[in-house]
């Protein structure tokens, strides 16, 4: 079970460079979305660190470690990643949705038939934005969808379901968020399944 997770080592690498990437790309983002992109990365990249910590002390390469201590701080990064990746799509999901209906609204104003012109946009460029804001709208959904199963391990994890709810999170309904969430990861991993 542990030797399967060696191959995770420096993953944490991987989120430092999509930090960087979105830092790069600060100047250009609204700061409440800057900020809810960060958060998650930033709570993966420490998720990554202890988790190298987790890997190396089960196989005896560090000793002396407290397990207890090293899951709970693991499990709560991960659960802020999630539910600030939760959020950060419900936001784009609301922005998204202001500007279908915006769309919508110069859809439906009168064409000019000279130029066959509808509020400023061709019919096919309406046609396109259409289409990009309902992909838009479904990889938002799946990022609620693949976060909420991912909570139900991390929180578990944490032991907040006993704490807070008086039971913890069967096996069963622990596999299903693990699965819906790897289902999800294998879809996005093929973007052209989307095609």
């Amino acid at each position: 079970a542990n030797a399967r997770k060696l191959f995770r080592l420096f993953k944490s690498l991987l989120e430092y460079k999509k930090i960087n990437t979105i830092l790069g790309k600060a100047d250009s983002m609204q700061v409440h979305k800057l900020i809810l992109a960060l958060i998650p990365r930033i709570a993966f990249f420490i998720f990554w660190l202890f988790d190298h910590l987790l890997i190396l002390t089960k196989i005896k390469v560090l000793n002396g470690w407290d397990l207890k201590w090293i899951t709970y701080r693991w499990a709560l990064c991960w659960t802020i990643a999630n539910w600030v990746s939760v959020i950060g799509a419900i936001v784009e999901l609301c922005e998204l949705n202001k500007e279908e209906a915006k769309l919508a609204a110069q859809t439906s104003s009168i064409a000019n038939p000279a130029t066959g012109i509808k509020g400023g946009l061709s019919s096919e460029d309406i046609r396109q934005k259409e289409k990009d804001i309902k992909l838009k709208k479904f990889n938002n959904a799946l990022i609620v969808i693949k976060c909420t199963g991912d909570s139900i391990t991390s929180t578990q994890s944490m032991g907040l379901p006993a704490k807070y709810l008086g039971y913890e999170f069967n096996d069963g309904l622990v596999g299903l968020g693990g699965l819906t969430s790897a289902v999800i990861s294998c879809y996005n991993a093929f973007p052209v399944v989307k095609k």
